[in-house]
């Protein structure tokens, strides 16, 4: 037999109930958020991946997706290189 301790593994999707109780709002509340359930086999899951995303977005956390796709940190990275590529070269060189 092994010493090691038993992990235990945190299920990423739940049930009404089990959502209800992670936010901590009645479970008529929880089907109003936004962050609907998923089919997995006939029965209703709410992802909790789902749900930390829709409170860091009302939190302000994490900015809302931009409507073109690309995140705040992609435009400061294509900004960031459209920059580096349009300005002279180092040294007086062209």
């Amino acid at each position: 037999m092994s010493n090691e301790p038993v992990r235990q593994i945190t299920p990423r999707l739940m049930t009404l109930d089990e959502a209800a109780a992670y936010l901590n709002i009645p479970k008529t509340a929880v089907k109003r958020i936004g962050v609907y359930p998923v089919n997995v086999g006939g029965r209703l899951r709410w992802d909790r991946e789902a749900i930390d995303n829709w409170l860091d977005r009302l939190s302000g956390i994490t900015p809302p997706p931009k409507l073109d796709g690309m995140s705040a940190a992609d435009r400061a990275y294509e900004e960031w290189a459209s920059s580096i590529s349009s300005s002279p070269k180092a040294g007086g060189r062209k």
